[in-house]
């Protein structure tokens, strides 16, 4: 075989790597070249079961199937997350679509600008601010502001997230300075409960509420 020689020595059969160069130039000689092996360790063959280069070459072998093993378990973990990405991203849809089918519900106030505000900032659930009001029922009668006796307006600190459903999207839509007319329906105000304080209906049920808000200030 023209890639392969017997060794002189141990007389195993092996591939031309099996030996140097000028060993390999022997190939045809009539003692014929000796592998390395037996030139690292003459005698090597007396004890052992094998070739020292054919025992080397099984353990790559089974290091091949090894990492083939390996590799597959990778493109199974790989095709499993991917797998798992696909099924959330479906799930986050449908969900998205569900949401989206539901019937929205409409604002339950109306905002007219009295006053233009300042920026382009608006207030978010958390932040307190700084209002002064004055609310009354449609037929005028004014239950709540911050006038006071010398008829200025005393802004009160109020966190927007803390307020009936009305005054806290409202409030949301407005900028520092500026002033609105806004007219809350029952559902948005104090529904079909009302407002009472120590037996003194305050707001009565089911009552449309108008205020005139001014956003003082931001924190």
């Amino acid at each position: 075989m023209g890639d392969e020689a017997k060794c002189g020595q141990c007389e195993y059969t092996l591939p031309k790597a099996a030996y140097g160069t000028s060993q390999w130039k022997k190939r045809n000689g009539p003692a014929g070249p000796t592998c390395t092996a037996c030139i690292d360790s003459p005698g090597w063959n007396k004890d052992a079961d094998n070739h020292p280069l054919l025992a080397k070459a099984a353990p790559k072998k089974e290091g091949g199937e090894e990492q083939s093993e390996a590799a597959k378990k990778r493109k199974e973990k790989k095709e499993a997350k991917k797998a798992e990405l696909e099924a959330r991203k479906a799930e986050e849809e449908r969900l998205a679509a569900e949401e989206a089918s539901k019937p929205k519900e409409l604002p339950k106030f109306r905002k007219a600008l009295l006053k233009k505000g300042e920026g382009v900032v608006h207030p978010g659930p958390k932040d307190k601010v700084r209002i002064a009001y004055t609310g009354m029922l449609e037929d005028g009668t004014v239950f709540d502001t911050t006038l006071n006796k010398k008829k200025k307006h005393e802004a009160r600190l109020l966190q927007v997230d803390k307020l009936i459903k009305g005054w806290e999207e409202a409030v949301k839509t407005m900028t520092v300075g500026e002033k609105a007319e806004v007219v809350i329906e029952p559902e948005w105000g104090y529904g079909a409960k009302g407002l009472t304080d120590g037996g003194n209906v305050i707001i009565p049920p089911n009552a449309t509420l108008k205020f005139e808000l001014e956003l003082v200030s931001l924190n």
